[in-house]
């Protein structure tokens, strides 16, 4: 989304829709002389296009669902970062925020090849910020919690309605996960985004700021069946439901979803006990 206006849409607020496959270096080039002839230069690039990726184990990961999964992830964020410099040094610097995730930062809350992606997103802020300070240019990552949204639905295959069915099973439980008492919000991410690109944040860079109600400050997450489990039962419950009543056929790649899996499992470990 280019040429984007922080006042909310029916204050006057807004921005235009760029269709971009920003994993092919050709459409990317492309998208950045489109930008080049509208504006000419930008003061705030926002790296927040993504999905889950493969969501196989790593013994059953194959080298092509690891590939694209970094190429999206990882790749992508770096092509345009590299694509947008000029513009940014045009405007006199600014700010680049790259959207990471909290499981870049444990194991145990997404996919081998999502979290392994993540990590590496966050390091590249690291090493972006180091080098492109000289430039004026800050950057910064951010790390989600669960942020329930119909992504969950979609990257298992799901139709969109029968993802909101998902997302709104998953709002319901999550929480119990985080110290904070609530479901996180997309406004949640959004606002964050809004402080890290702003003037106010300008001696701020190579930070990954977290934003997950404390999520990975909590003792218990997934791996904790005595805590978390009932929690857990409800969200693979709910995935399973729709998968059994809407969803004849497995997921791309042919196998069942990561996160489903280790839901399973802890809820196995808490029966056994």
């Amino acid at each position: 989304m280019f040429n984007i206006d922080i006042l909310p849409p029916d204050q006057g607020g807004a921005g235009e829709y760029i269709p971009c496959d920003i994993t092919d270096d050709g459409a990317a080039a492309e998208l950045i002389s489109v930008i080049g002839e509208r504006a000419g230069y930008i003061t705030t690039l926002v790296n927040n296009a993504g999905g889950a990726g493969s969501l196989a184990s790593l013994s059953d990961m194959t080298t092509s669902g690891w590939s694209d999964t970094m190429e999206l992830l990882v790749c992508a964020p770096r092509r345009l970062m590299t694509l947008m410099l000029p513009m940014l040094k045009r405007a006199g610097g600014g700010s680049i925020v790259n959207i990471a995730s909290v499981c870049g930062l444990q194991p145990g809350w997404g996919g081998a090849a999502y979290s392994v992606a993540k990590a590496a997103l966050i390091h590249l802020t690291s090493v972006g910020a180091a080098e492109l300070a000289a430039d004026n240019i800050r950057v910064n990552a951010i790390s989600p919690g669960f942020i329930p949204t119909p992504l969950f639905g979609r990257t298992r295959g799901q139709a969109r309605q029968d993802s909101l069915v998902l997302q709104d099973a998953i709002a319901a439980q999550a929480h119990a996960a985080q110290p904070v008492s609530r479901s996180g919000q997309p406004d949640d991410i959004a606002g964050a985004v809004a402080y890290l690109s702003d003037s106010e944040a300008a001696f701020i860079t190579g930070i990954n700021l977290i934003v997950d109600g404390g999520l990975s400050l909590a003792p218990a997450h997934m791996w904790d069946p005595h805590s978390q489990s009932p929690v857990l039962r409800a969200i693979a419950a709910a995935g399973e439901t729709l998968a059994e009543s809407r969803m004849p056929t497995k997921p791309a790649d042919g196998k069942p979803a990561v996160l489903d899996r280790s839901l399973q499992q802890s809820a196995k470990e808490k029966n056994a006990r």
